[in-house]
């Protein structure tokens, strides 16, 4: 599976300073197929439920929305509590299916005018 190519450097970059970094697509959510995005995994090998998505020719780091039933019953309260507090000034995504009613919306930070270390700071909050 291939990358869009504005995204290829930044995956490159991050591998290079020792982040676990992989190609991955939006799955059932993907009804163009065209959803490819970098996804991450902590040092344990956990994935993290972050990407850095092109959307309209920009560059954002994205958490991942949660569903009311996920939240209920995978029990997500202390990942909230972290997104909270790193993304309380981030924009609401731009897709909120599955979070309405109680769940929790997927939030995103343009990363285009950033350098690498300052990506790399923000991605590192996550993990």
């Amino acid at each position: 599976m291939s990358l869009p190519q504005e995204l290829i450097p930044i995956k490159q970059n991050l591998e290079n300073v020792g982040m676990c970094v992989f190609a991955k697509t939006l799955g059932e959510q993907d009804k163009l197929g065209t959803g490819k995005y970098i996804g991450f995994k902590d040092k344990e090998g956990t994935l993290v439920g972050i990407g850095i998505y092109l959307k309209e020719g920009r560059k954002y780091i994205c958490t991942w929305g949660i569903r009311k039933g996920d939240r209920r019953v995978v029990g997500c309260e202390a990942w909230i509590d972290r997104l909270d507090n790193i993304c309380s000034d981030w924009e609401i995504g731009w897709s909120s299916a599955g979070t309405k009613c109680g769940g929790y919306p997927s939030k995103v930070k343009c990363i285009d005018d950033m350098e690498l270390y300052e990506i790399i700071g923000e991605l590192y909050k996550f993990m």
